[in-house]
């Protein structure tokens, strides 16, 4: 939702920011119930896209968000 109202709003880099919380947080809850540890302590969402099996061609985009 914030994403979503900081865009509207025209503020890139908070939804750049707000963005790249979302996909990191949902990508560390799908290693969490896959693998039933903490996720790695990383931001890098390259990094867990890859180490949670995520297909190459879904992580091109997220290569953009880790930099936001």
């Amino acid at each position: 939702m914030t994403a979503r109202v900081t865009l509207a709003g025209e503020r890139w880099s908070a939804t750049s920011f707000f963005a790249q919380q979302v996909a990191e947080k949902a990508i560390k809850a799908l290693l969490v119930e896959r693998e039933r540890r903490q996720p790695p302590r990383t931001h890098d969402l390259v990094v867990l896209a890859r180490r949670a099996g995520v297909p190459e061609d879904l992580t091109g985009g997220l290569m953009s968000l880790t930099r936001a």
